[in-house]
């Protein structure tokens, strides 16, 4: 049976109604909830009371918090839920010293040998005649084969269709044939 989540003003419902001495029966009626998750909550609440316990952390139970982070419920929402008088940064970090935190996904993609080469052009280097001292603004051309990360670059003074053409022929020559895709990254110049 799926368990659901109680929240923040939920919880505080019944410790204000608890504290005002209604039964746990009169409670449950009262919000529509079961008797037991009133029980839960206010067992819960005297665990976690300042005069029993000096360090808020013995209050939350770090197995349940990690189970439920790993099951995709978010840093934000489980400090609203365990621990909402402490700072959210102070409960994170709290979190990644006694949880080992998800890293960040990746993706790894599968690539056939020889199969496609990546091309792209990025900005080069500019360089300076001696005469007249304009600096002369250049391109990068790279093709790389993402099997192998085997790379080709050269540097043309610009992506025009015969520069474009040009640098694709020492590419190809460079890596000894030709793939049967060339895959652009975004490139207007290929594009066109």
């Amino acid at each position: 049976m799926a368990q659901y989540r109680k929240s923040e003003a939920m919880k505080g419902q019944i410790k204000l109604l608890a504290a005002q001495g209604f039964g746990i029966k009169r409670i449950a009626r009262a919000l529509k909830i079961s008797k037991n998750t009133v029980k839960s909550i206010l067992r819960d609440e005297k665990k976690c009371s300042p005069a029993l316990n000096s360090a808020w952390d013995r209050c939350i139970s770090w197995d349940i918090v990690e189970k439920e982070y790993r099951k995709g419920v978010t840093i934000k929402i489980l400090h609203k839920e365990n621990a909402p008088q402490i700072s959210y940064w102070a409960f994170r970090r709290y979190l990644q010293s006694k949880c080992v935190l998800a890293k960040e996904i990746t993706m790894r993609l599968g690539h056939k040998v020889g199969e496609k080469t990546f091309i792209d052009f990025t900005d080069g280097i500019d360089f300076f005649s001696r005469e007249t001292g304009v600096p002369t603004k250049t391109h990068l051309f790279c093709g790389v084969l993402p099997f192998s990360g085997y790379t080709f670059g050269e540097f043309v003074l610009n992506q025009k269709l015969p520069t474009f053409l040009a640098v694709h022929e020492h590419m190809f020559a460079f890596f000894g044939g030709v793939t049967p895709y060339v895959t652009p990254d975004n490139l207007k110049s290929a594009v066109t």
